[in-house]
């Protein structure tokens, strides 16, 4: 009896003993948090494991992650991934098609000048037009004449350095020129400015007709009637449907023609006297633009033309524009890996993470395993009373 007594002793004393340390051990993995002392002398293992060794716990995982897990060839792959690159059209469809529809406050077509100033405020965006701008048209320009020179664009169709360019873009761009052409026209037109224009017209007019027509005109015909008259006339002409489609044909059949032209061709024409095309193309990129009013004239026109009136051409152009960054960014993995510093990042956030959380995380994700810990040590505790009462009983036998 004595003997069962001595057994169930140990046995359960084993058990709680390592089913104590086990817990003391795991726990020991998160705290203390603070290193302990008793005066002068630190409590050994104080304090915890992840909070003595986050640093190099930071230092390894931001390796890790930069070095093997988030590499160049693997953003690559992610980046040319047909579903991955096929989702990111359809994002960028949505987003044309729900920002297209967004009212502004004056009730016109939205343009990217207001999407920009709802995004990031009014002050921010005329803030980067007046001072980064020209920054960036200057390096446009600069970009622009490097290639001009490392490729020899000079003997290129200006089609081909057009990117997009298909067999609709000439029809496409020559509607756009046309309506905002005729507008321009119109607006001057029914203008101060143009009636002005249009009243010294007259007065030329009657002015050179000779003879005894051009007595009778002087004496009879009122140049302010006939502008008045001539002006609603004028107006309606340019508003006309049928104005409007010759115009377009002819715009279109020109910028046919101006697409088959080099673009060194097209640069000589801006060309001073036994200047070069790249030397007047650079002097005019340079100096001559004014790139805060280029890129205020660009923010400026309605979403609807720059993404295309009909829902397939808006589909088509997210599809390219999709395409053209995410090619532009697999071709330059590396650097935008190296760019972002993805290691610093991934050890600045492992420093800030609170010990809390990580204990949190750590017990949420793991806990029936952690639990298992204790219960297996619990049990080779008395696996191991056991054993030590059976050999002690078998030595004093």
């Amino acid at each position: 009896m004595d003997a069962l007594i001595q057994l169930a002793l140990n046995v359960a004393v084993g058990a709680v003993v390592g089913g104590v340390t086990n817990y003391l051990a795991i726990r020991m993995l998160f705290r203390p948090r603070r290193p302990w002392s008793i005066g002068r002398f630190r409590v050994p293992l104080t304090p915890g494991l992840f909070p003595k060794r986050k640093d190099d716990i930071a230092a390894a995982l931001g390796e890790v992650v930069a070095g093997h897990l988030v590499t160049p060839d693997g953003l690559r792959g992610i980046l040319n991934d047909p579903a991955f690159r096929r989702s990111a059209a359809e994002r960028l469809h949505r987003w044309l098609e729900e920002n297209l529809s967004a009212p502004t406050p004056s009730g016109a077509e939205p343009t990217l000048y207001d999407l920009l100033c709802r995004w990031i405020g009014k002050e921010r965006v005329e803030n980067w037009l007046e001072n980064e701008a020209p920054v960036l048209g200057g390096k446009l320009a600069s970009a622009a004449l490097a290639a001009w020179r490392a490729g020899g664009w000079g003997h290129l169709p200006l089609r081909a350095a057009i990117p997009g360019w298909d067999g609709r873009t000439a029809e496409r761009l020559a509607d756009h020129a046309a309506d905002w052409l005729l507008g321009a026209l119109r607006d001057y037109v029914v203008s101060p400015e143009g009636q002005r224009l249009l009243r010294s017209l007259a007065g030329g007019l009657i002015a050179r007709t000779g003879g005894w027509a051009g007595l009778v005109a002087g004496l009879l015909v009122d140049e302010d009637k006939m502008v008045r008259r001539l002006t609603p006339a004028l107006a309606g002409l340019l508003e006309d449907e049928r104005t409007r489609g010759l115009a377009a044909a002819f715009l279109s059949a020109r910028m046919e023609a101006w697409a088959e032209r080099p673009l060194a061709e097209l640069a000589a024409w801006i060309a001073e006297d036994g200047e070069a095309p790249e030397e007047a193309l650079a002097r005019r990129l340079g100096d001559g633009v004014p790139w805060n009013g280029v890129f205020r004239g660009l923010l400026r026109l309605p979403l609807g033309r720059l993404a295309g009136e009909r829902e397939e051409d808006r589909r088509r152009l997210a599809e390219r524009t999709a395409g053209f960054v995410l090619d532009a960014a697999a071709g330059h993995a590396e650097d935008l890996l190296n760019g972002i510093r993805l290691r610093d990042i991934v050890i600045g956030q492992v420093k800030k993470f609170p010990e809390e959380r990580l204990e949190a995380v750590i017990v949420g994700l793991a806990g029936r395993e952690l639990r298992a810990i204790t219960w297996l040590g619990a049990l080779l505790g008395a696996v191991v009373g056991l054993l030590h009462t059976i050999l002690w009983l078998l030595l004093n036998r």
